[in-house]
C-alpha cells in the first residue's frame, strides 16, 4: 500500500505551507495544477484522485516582486492571495504572539462589526510567561 501524501493527508481540511517563496519552479508547477484542477496523483501513478482542500500560504517576504522578478510565478500568486493578512512586527520583545492576537481582534471587530472584548492583563502576563519560557528554556 502506497503511503498517503500530504494533499490526501489534508484533504477535506487545511493544508499549511511556510515559506513559499522558497518554492523552486517546478513544484510551483506542481502546486498550481493541484489548485487548478483539485486533483492529485500518487507518485508512480496515473491515476488521478480528487481532494478539497483549503490552502494556508504563509512568507517573510512581499511574493509581488519575486513575481516581476520571475522567481515566483505569477498565476500561482493569483490563486494563493485570496485574502492577504500582513502581520505588523511587534516592538515589545516576546509578545509577538499576544500582539497577533491584539491584531486580529481589531481586524475582526473591523470586518464583522462585531464588538469584541479586549483581551484581560492577566491573559497578557501569560502569554508574555510563556513566550518567554519558550524563548530562554
Amino acid at each position: 500500500m502506497k503511503k498517503k501524501g500530504k494533499f490526501l493527508m489534508a484533504d477535506k481540511g487545511t493544508l499549511f505551507l511556510d515559506e513559499v517563496e522558497n518554492m523552486p519552479m517546478p513544484l510551483q508547477k506542481k502546486l498550481l495544477r493541484v489548485l487548478e484542477v483539485r486533483e492529485v496523483e500518487m507518485l508512480g501513478d496515473s491515476k488521478s484522485i480528487p481532494v478539497d482542500i483549503r490552502i494556508i500560504a504563509a512568507t517573510n517576504k512581499s511574493l509581488w516582486p519575486l513575481v516581476t522578478q520571475g522567481t515566483f510565478r505569477e498565476d500561482l500568486f493569483h490563486r494563493l492571495n485570496v485574502i492577504s493578512l500582513e502581520i505588523p512586527p511587534c516592538a515589545a520583545a516576546g509578545m509577538t504572539f499576544f500582539c497577533s492576537l491584539n491584531f486580529f481582534l481589531e481586524e475582526f471587530r473591523k470586518s464583522f462589526f462585531h464588538p469584541v472584548k479586549v483581551l484581560s492583563s492577566q491573559v497578557k502576563e501569560v502569554f508574555f510567561a510563556v513566550s518567554l519560557a519558550r524563548k530562554y528554556p
